[in-house]
């Protein structure tokens, strides 16, 4: 992610007969000032997304998103 930037990360989508229960995102690379703006699960795509903004004076950093799946049923 770049210095000032915000944007939408998706975490990987759950295999079918699953369903989105939990997820969330660490960072890689050089620790940043990123601010969370949202980390909630995207149920019409069956994911976990991550909205984060980056200010100008931020270093680049990696973004992970993860996925929490459990079976349906």
């Amino acid at each position: 992610m770049s210095r000032n930037t915000s944007r939408n990360y998706a975490g990987p989508v759950c295999p079918a007969g699953t369903d989105v229960i939990g997820g969330g995102f660490y960072q890689t690379g050089t620790p940043s000032d990123a601010n969370l703006l949202t980390s909630h699960p995207n149920t019409e795509a069956n994911r976990w997304d991550v909205w984060l903004k980056n200010p100008p004076v931020a270093a680049d950093t990696g973004v992970r998103v993860y996925t929490i799946c459990q079976p349906t049923g």
